[in-house]
């Protein structure tokens, strides 16, 4: 207990830039860290505070990523790491130093993923989504993110703009890979993506950030991406990614909705087109009950079925959010019915097997 005091009284020192006592804390701090594979609670946040860790060797770099995932997992919490009383030089370091440890984490992860054998890898995913959640809060308490700051507060504690953060830099990194490590980026980050959305309800979760990550998936999907229907998973699993898919094409609808409103004559037209073909694209059945039976059906079974679904998200949509979304709503389904007389509804995505 003493020698925690002892810790605590330096980080107050160097925090409050107490001249002499904190030039000797801090020389004591910097030539006193053990081996990041040997190190406690205390010594790791002296590392993530004090040292530059770009400049540490790769060996260094993944202790320090596989101890703070320990410590993450055991209950480290944002503010643990002493930003609360942190001021210039040492918080920017320990910001940029978490910035560069969550490269580490994505890659060394990545790499394991790729050789953990079949019936191991849905556990590794949900640990490392658990270290995901955990890791996006402390990057924002080290940003000084809070709430009233602007950013949501997600049901796992994370703010949405910890949480996009992440995601933005995920997406940078898989752009900057190529070959083969490229490739596994991608699997890693699609399997993850399918483990917590058949595991976790997106109705938890607040809207901006449901909006988002709507966003990002269907970039992936514009760009070829397969949809999971969770075949092969347990039901429970499945129900629940059918149901977290719709709440994602609902704050898609949303967006669009919005972007929609602000069209006018032609313009408008060939929004409902693009969209119309974008939606067939995407093979909307597997996300709608019976997917089986609309799939068969075609096109036109698929947009009746989404067009019930969109009914029941106008009803739940803020008042001031419904005219655009019936505005919206109203016109698709006229295109559509307009475009299946003239023959020229595309044909629906047909789904592939699951490996």
């Amino acid at each position: 207990m003493r020698r925690h005091r002892g810790v605590l009284t330096i980080v107050m020192l160097v925090a409050l830039g107490v001249p002499g006592l904190a030039a000797v804390g801090y020389y004591f701090w910097l030539n006193n860290l053990p081996h990041p594979r040997d190190a406690d609670r205390d010594a790791l946040l002296r590392w993530l505070v004090l040292r530059d860790v770009a400049a540490e060797s790769s060996d260094v770099q993944v202790a320090l990523v596989d101890r703070l995932q320990e410590e993450l997992l055991n209950g480290l919490q944002p503010g643990g790491a002493g930003s609360g009383v942190l001021v210039g030089s040492y918080r920017r370091q320990l910001r940029q130093n978490l910035h560069t440890l969550e490269h580490v984490w994505f890659t060394t992860r990545v790499e394991q993923y790729a050789e953990t054998a079949p019936p191991k890898k849905h556990a590794f995913l949900e640990q490392q989504i658990a270290v995901i959640a955990a890791w996006s809060s402390l990057a924002g308490d080290a940003e000084g993110d809070a709430p009233a700051s602007g950013g949501e507060t997600t049901s796992g504690g994370e703010t949405t703009s910890g949480a996009t953060g992440f995601f933005d830099n995920i997406e940078d990194w898989i752009a900057e890979a190529q070959g083969e490590q490229r490739r596994n980026m991608m699997r890693g980050v699609q399997d993850g993506l399918v483990c917590w959305l058949s595991t976790r309800d997106l109705a938890e979760q607040p809207m901006a950030l449901r909006r988002d990550l709507a966003l990002r998936i269907a970039r992936e999907l514009d760009a070829g991406v397969e949809v999971s229907d969770g075949q092969g998973m347990p039901p429970t699993r499945r129900e629940q990614l059918t149901a977290n898919g719709l709440l994602l094409l609902e704050a898609w609808l949303h967006e669009q909705a919005a972007r929609y409103a602000k069209l006018e004559g032609e313009a408008k037209l060939a929004f409902l087109d693009g969209k119309i073909d974008t939606l067939a694209g995407w093979n909307l059945a597997a996300l709608m009950p019976h997917a089986d039976d609309a799939e068969q059906a075609g096109a036109a079974a698929s947009f009746l079925k989404l067009s019930q679904q969109v009914d029941a998200w106008i009803a739940r949509a803020d008042a001031d959010q419904r005219p655009q979304l019936q505005q919206l709503a109203n016109d698709f389904r006229g295109r559509v019915f307009m475009r299946t007389l003239t023959g020229t509804l595309p044909s629906p995505k047909q789904r592939r097997a699951s490996p």
